[in-house]
């Protein structure tokens, strides 16, 4: 386009990638060769990824245009026009000519100086093929059951070594090997306490938690509460602290949580003591993942820049599991966000940004309005 007096693209240092690999020391992020960089990015979502050649290097250079310095491609794994294969009734394979599109676009938006952050699990709709349990159902998004589910989780590193590893033809580079990429994000807004508390998936509710996933949850916990108490007389005790409700009537430690939800549940009702332990066992599935996702995608695949597991943390407790396996904190802010009555706030959003709190590690805001 034609050039303007509020082009900012003279701030960008390109092509992205020649300072060698992005890297965290301490709490900055800084390339292989010492250069620091602070992140200014905006989101690319859904088949906005995947834009023709020439819309592409379009989109590239008005981004640049606006000074963005980092690209978010974001909901690739939506079902609809997205990364998977749609002649295949599974999500093992990669769509070719999205494929193509995505690795042009990266390279233009490269050439202009600006980085790229990757999502490995955001909206994906598993298909029959899959050999996932109830895929007919909706199980989007499969962040919710990759934290305990073995298919899901197997999916997932099916997927993230078959996008990573895949060659570029438009550079030569396996997305891996490419330090124009700054940074991998595992999933987007996973946490047990956000999937099974926050967002009410009780029977009857319109993302119901199907059997075969309400049975695991409550095996984990039936097992993860038996390590912890050697009889339900030592848990009955434990919990009945005055607050609340400890055991049900008829619970033991044998079938604790098959009444009155089959599932951990959170509800005032409960005692402190049982909701207490109910977050701490959900942190516990959240932490074995969080290792297992990060140690795949660090020492099995190679990856060489920041990872990022999840984003969106509820609490201190949470921010402690996530920093335990994550190169930097990504959480996610909307700013006066319009309501659907078109009513907004008009708050500070630099205000908002110094009342969160980090220490000792990057922070970064990766999802905002």
């Amino acid at each position: 386009g034609q050039e303007s007096i509020v082009d900012m693209s003279f701030l960008l240092d390109a092509p992205a990638g020649k300072h060698g690999f992005l890297q965290v020391e301490g709490d900055q992020f800084v390339f292989e060769d010492g250069t620091p960089f602070k992140i200014f990015g905006t989101n690319v979502m859904f088949q906005g990824a995947f834009p023709p050649h020439e819309e592409a290097d379009r989109m590239a250079a008005r981004l640049a245009r606006h000074g963005f310095n980092t690209v978010r491609f974001h909901h690739m794994d939506h079902p609809s026009g997205g990364i998977f294969d749609a002649d295949y009734d599974d999500t093992l394979h990669l769509d070719p000519e999205n494929l193509d599109r995505l690795g042009y676009f990266i390279q233009a938006l490269k050439q202009r100086g600006i980085y790229i952050n990757i999502n490995l699990l955001v909206t994906r709709v598993f298909r029959a093929g899959d050999g996932v349990e109830n895929s007919d159902k909706d199980l989007a998004p499969g962040a919710k059951y990759v934290t305990f589910d073995d298919r899901i989780q197997e999916l997932w590193r099916h997927y993230a070594q078959l996008l990573l590893t895949s060659m570029n033809p438009h550079n030569g580079l396996r997305l891996i090997d490419d330090p124009g990429i700054v940074s991998i994000e595992a999933t987007n807004e996973n946490n047990m306490l956000r999937a099974f508390i926050t967002d009410a998936t009780i029977p009857g509710d319109k993302q119901e938690i199907p059997r075969f996933y309400r049975d695991q949850l409550t095996q984990r916990w039936q097992g993860w509460l038996a390590d912890r108490y050697e009889t339900t007389e030592v848990l009955r005790a434990a919990w009945d602290d005055g607050t609340g409700t400890g055991l049900n009537e008829g619970e033991t430690l044998v079938n604790v949580g098959e009444t009155p939800i089959p599932i951990a549940t959170l509800t005032s009702e409960y005692s402190v003591a049982r909701n207490h332990d109910t977050v701490r066992f959900f942190g516990y599935l959240d932490e074995e993942f969080y290792g297992m996702a990060y140690a795949f995608l660090r020492e099995e695949l190679g990856v060489r820049c920041p990872i990022s597991i999840t984003n969106n943390y509820y609490g201190l407790y949470y921010q402690k599991t996530v920093m335990n396996h994550t190169d930097y904190m990504d959480h996610h802010r909307f700013w006066d966000r319009p309501r659907y009555d078109n009513t907004i706030d008009n708050t500070s959003s630099i205000l908002s940004v110094s009342e969160t709190p980090t220490s000792e590690i990057e922070y970064v805001e990766g999802d905002q309005v």
